[in-house]
């Protein structure tokens, strides 16, 4: 049996009485509804492949008559001349369903007195873009922030391994950004396809196949403006992005070459130490072959403690400043 898709419809209810000079005012209602692909496609006026390219397709922007098919990160749609219909799996996307609504109007006032104000399916268009780049942002910032933090601590276990992870979630911060920019392109690069995503030079298009695209109801240029306009932002965070990551993997060489630094320091601490071990070891053993009848009681005036401790240490010394001096000949010969 065909699994139902989860659909939220968003329904733009557009006062009868509103004039094009009029501020635009739109009252949104949502009412969730499953689906199967073949209601749906029914339902939109679109294709089985339409609806297969939906849900398989990472990233694309295509229009079709009256309606316009989104696939933009992790959002699909299908946008109709008077609804929004939303199609997500359990548990993902409740941030976008939730604030749908406060998005839209938020992408409705900085298009107040433009004429896409009165466009339903722009505005809808643009609050995917709008959300989809906030929301990249949001995350690139807050990992920037977190990787930050962790660069004080970049010579630990803890460090480097926070750094690490702050290392993947940018990268793929940059891989969305990249698909979302190829997306954008693609649709700048068809000056048909940016008309078409407005549905009243839909209708005009239909009318007369022969029509100037410079004379359509809604400019292309302005189309192209607001596309642009986003396009640029994607393109700022992902070398933002790349900047960071660069920052990390520089950081993170650094603190290996400081670690490195450290252990050769301490490597040479105890090969010095067992230099001198090795003398008082060989003084001893001259000690003791020499000295075999010779009583060392401290607590005796007539004992030889203080004088074979006082060789043993003398030579011991001189050995270890002979060693020295054979290292150091070695490194300089080196350079």
């Amino acid at each position: 049996m065909e699994k139902l898709m989860r659909v939220v419809k968003f329904t733009a209810l557009v006062p009868e009485t509103q004039l094009s000079n009029q501020q635009a005012s739109y009252i949104i209602s949502k009412q969730l509804k499953h689906y199967s692909r073949a209601e749906l496609s029914q339902k939109l006026k679109i294709s089985l492949r339409d609806i297969r390219s939906l849900l398989i397709v990472v990233s694309m922007i295509e229009p079709r008559d009256n309606a316009l098919i989104v696939s933009f990160g992790d959002i699909n749609t299908v946008i109709s001349s008077d609804a929004f219909y939303l199609i997500f799996e359990e548990g993902s996307l409740e941030d976008f369903y939730v604030k749908f609504e406060q998005v839209f109007f938020t992408v409705l006032d900085l298009e107040r007195n433009s004429i896409f104000e009165h466009s339903w399916e722009l505005l809808c268009l643009e609050t995917v873009l709008y959300y989809q780049v906030n929301n990249l942002t949001k995350q690139f910032q807050e990992t920037k922030d977190q990787a930050n933090q962790s660069m004080n601590e970049a010579e630990t276990a803890v460090g480097q391994a926070k750094l690490a992870q702050c290392q993947q979630l940018i990268t793929q911060i940059n891989t969305d950004c990249q698909r979302a920019s190829l997306t954008l392109e693609s649709v700048l690069n068809n000056e048909l396809d940016l008309a078409r995503l407005s549905f009243m030079n839909q209708r005009v298009l239909s009318q007369n196949t022969d029509q100037d695209l410079e004379s359509l109801p809604l400019s292309v240029d302005l189309i192209t403006d607001m596309v642009e306009s986003y396009l640029f932002q994607i393109r700022s965070l992902t070398l933002e992005a790349q900047e960071m990551l660069n920052l990390i993997q520089n950081k993170i060489e650094l603190a290996e070459l400081n670690l490195d630094h450290n252990r050769n320091q301490l490597m040479t601490f105890e090969l010095k130490l067992t230099f001198l071990t090795a003398a008082l070891d060989l003084c001893c053993m001259f000690a003791g072959l020499f000295g075999m009848n010779v009583v060392v009681p401290w607590t005796d005036a007539h004992g030889a403690f203080f004088g074979v401790t006082g060789g043993i240490l003398g030579f011991g010394i001189v050995f270890y400043v002979a060693l020295m001096i054979v290292e150091k000949a070695m490194e300089w010969k080196k350079k």
